[in-house]
């Protein structure tokens, strides 16, 4: 057997994870840490309170984040205060504030790791007054916070300005506060904050330690004091004792859509991503591809694979050419563009199924990224006129639509269109109703003696795996009592069943070699690889001994171990299946010679990057859900919890001149590393009032109601997109 170039350099590729692995076991920062966490400070500045409302000012604050794997002990860490204005952070105008000391009744300063702490800045000209205690401070913020929550700086005269543009720096005992900062952060008063309000700030994405500040999610906020906002720290990832495996072929499948794009700043079809990297396929862009590219940037920029200001680019200009340059009919788009260009490729439909997939990556990336990248994936989704590709006698969607000859097939059984029904229904802008998510045939079938389950036409395994790249399925069940994540597990396991049983006929097949989907053969494209129940008689699917890897690979929240052992077959034992960007679309050794593809598929590299990434911390599925209009898709269609999440603890309520603030506790409730939870509180008229708030915030304002009106308001908790049964609170009015 010959050896593949890119095999003989993995040793090296090995090596090199290795040894960062054991350089980052030196750092303050952990290597599990994401987004750029060797430049992130250690110490991170989330909020500012330099305007309290109360008569003495007497509750400023500054709240930190402990961004290491480390507790670190604050004792004996100087605040500064700079005050140059035409030169931040200038050695010329600064003075002490004081060094933090532990707050009376605890022992000590420490924050523990990745934790926050509030640094208090007492006056020491309020010492032995009445103003200045510590439930004088929760009760101005509707917080619960205790001695240990807190740390102290005693400052003289007036404390922070509230008027002025200033800056603070966090520096260690005994160093330049000019130049040997943890940390900084700029605050402009009048500008960032009124009376009341505080300064939000994010975490550098530029390498410095100079904390961001955003428009608009930065100024005028409600305070938070001990609660910090997931955005506004990198992502941390516990440790998790992965196989290097996942991270390489990760890492490799990102490469794919970072460098194989139009990056032309002039083209019509810069962000495009080409559909392989091979032939005519390099100018040929497939936009469900470009979907899952734009859900790529997103993990990319959190994994710390390349900068966040230069993916969130990339997203800006890829959205742009998207709403601007590339052919659509109502909103959709066709399924294979020109790549320069962004022009309809001969005779490609204006596809359904692509559309969905270039629009949920948007959302992906406009949730993670917010701002203007926010903006534009709305524009993209709310652009789909989704009743157009609706048959209004079958009430089924059409699969696409060619100019020349119209509408083609519709979506007559499930298949790989689950997440069209999501986004559909959801739809602020053209709606469809949410039982069209039940005019598809739900044919049942089982292979051999293994389980029954509703199974696609052809029974591929990508029709099983890539709604569920973006849609969390998990725990839920619709309104016929189908359960679609334990329907695709069961079609997995078949799908490895079968290959195993036919490894004595074809011998690429096997016990870590399995997965039958659409992909390249040694004749061209295989689009019925598949595995039974298929068709009306088991007959549909088609065998040849070809193996996408991408199969697998792509089902590995649902077999995660038998995923990984595959992978690490393929990548030990068929070093040809190796290649720039990780696998190859494809093996056959059951023909001689034995023949490996030379190429990729766009859509097979970006299944698995981010069913890896959603088995690993849950991250698509977190920001995809995050979306509102994902939420009420999900509703719509009838998607509930079989067990619903701990309610939030002791909800209440304080009225006040036409708003009312919510507070509440958060349960004990055990989490998985993919887990993810949100609060999202309704009116009594069933419509969302605030939401959603993020894990960690227990209280927040809703302000525009009416005074002398009566509300109730109902406090949903959501994890994993599955709602709580909500507590309600008592009826109210605002003054």
């Amino acid at each position: 057997m010959s050896v593949h170039p890119y095999h003989k350099g993995r040793i090296v590729t090995v090596f090199i994870l290795l040894l960062a692995l054991l350089m980052a076991s030196f750092r303050i920062v952990p290597a599990q840490q994401t987004a750029h966490a060797g430049t992130v400070p250690p110490l991170l500045v989330t909020e500012l309170m330099a305007y309290p409302n109360d008569p003495n000012e007497a509750y400023e604050y500054i709240e930190i984040y402990n961004n290491s794997s480390t507790a670190m002990d604050l004792v004996t860490t100087n605040v500064y205060l700079f005050w140059d204005n035409t030169q931040p952070f200038s050695s010329s105008k600064i003075a002490a504030l004081g060094t933090i000391e532990p707050y009376p009744g605890s022992s000590n300063a420490i924050i523990g790791a990745y934790k926050s702490k509030v640094i208090w800045l007492k006056k020491k000209s309020l010492s032995g007054t009445a103003a200045g205690s510590l439930n004088g401070f929760n009760t101005l913020y509707g917080t619960s916070l205790t001695s240990d929550d807190l740390v102290m700086l005693q400052v003289s005269g007036n404390g922070l300005p509230n008027g002025l543009r200033r800056d603070i720096a966090l520096v260690p005992a005994g160093t330049d506060p000019a130049v040997g900062r943890i940390v900084g952060a700029t605050f402009v008063g009048g500008t960032d904050f009124i009376r009341g309000e505080s300064v939000d700030y994010y975490y550098p994405i530029d390498g410095s330690s100079i904390m961001q500040r955003k428009t608009p999610d930065s100024y005028h906020r409600q305070p938070f004091p001990g609660t910090v906002d997931q955005t506004q720290v990198p992502l941390t990832i516990p440790p998790s004792g992965d196989p290097p495996i996942l991270e390489l072929v990760s890492r490799k499948s990102f490469d794919y859509f970072w460098n194989t794009a139009n990056t032309d700043p002039n083209s019509p079809g810069y962000g495009l991503v080409p559909k392989g990297i091979t032939g005519n396929n390099v100018n040929t862009s497939s936009t469900a591809g470009v979907g899952f590219g734009l859900a790529a940037l997103a993990i990319g920029a959190e994994r710390g694979w390349v900068s966040r200001t230069d993916a969130e680019t990339r997203a800006i200009g890829t959205l742009n050419t998207l709403l601007n340059n590339v052919d659509h009919e109502h909103g959709f788009l066709y399924h294979f563009v020109n790549t320069s260009t962004g022009k309809r490729n001969s005779e490609a439909e204006a596809s359904s199924v692509d559309t969905v997939r270039a629009v949920s990556g948007a959302i992906v990336a406009g949730q993670y990224f917010g701002g203007t990248v926010k903006q534009l994936a709305q524009q993209l989704y709310d652009r789909v006129d989704w009743q157009w590709m609706r048959d209004p006698v079958t009430n089924q969607f059409y699969k696409g639509y060619r100019p020349d000859t119209g509408y083609g097939t519709r979506w007559t059984n499930s298949g790989e269109q689950l997440a069209l029904y999501v986004l559909a229904a959801g739809s602020s802008t053209h709606p469809v109703s949410g039982d069209m998510f039940y005019g598809f045939n739900r044919n049942e079938g089982s292979y051999g003696t293994g389980p029954s389950y509703i199974y696609s036409w052809f029974g591929s395994m990508h029709t099983y795996l890539y709604s569920h790249a973006w849609v969390d399925f998990r725990n839920k069940v619709d309104l016929q009592g189908v359960n679609w994540y334990d329907n695709s597990q069961k079609a997995v396991q078949t799908n490895r069943q079968y290959s195993i049983d036919m490894a004595s006929q074809y011998s690429t097949y096997g016990t870590n070699a399995w997965g039958l989907l659409a992909g390249k053969g040694p004749n061209g494209y295989e689009g019925k690889n598949g595995a039974p129940p298929s068709g009306s008689s088991n007959t549909a699917q088609q065998t040849t001994g070809t193996l996408p890897p991408a199969g697998a690979a792509a089902a590995i929240v649902f077999a995660p171990q038998q995923s990984i052992d595959a992978m690490n077959h393929y990548y030990n034992d068929l070093p040809e299946l190796w290649g720039p960007y990780g696998f190859y679309d494809g093996v056959n050794l059951a023909v001689s010679p034995a023949w490996y593809a030379d190429d990729y598929s766009v859509i097979n590299v970006g299944g698995p990057l981010l069913m890896i990434e959603n088995y690993r911390s849950g991250f698509v599925w977190r920001w995809f859900t995050n979306n509102a209009s994902v939420q009420a898709g999900m509703k719509s269609i009838g998607l509930s919890g079989i067990q619903p999440p701990a309610d939030v603890l002791n909800p209440s309520v304080s009225w006040g001149s036409g708003s009312a603030t919510v507070s509440w506790s958060e349960p004990a409730e055990t989490m998985a590393r993919s887990d993810y939870t949100f609060v999202n509180i309704y009116r009594q008229d069933g419509t969302k009032a605030v939401g959603p708030i993020p894990q960690g915030v227990t209280t927040v304002t809703i302000t525009g109601l009416t005074s002398g009106s009566s509300y109730t308001f109902k406090v949903v908790r959501v994890k994993n997109g599955v709602e709580s049964g909500g507590v309600q609170i008592a009826e109210g009015q605002p003054f």
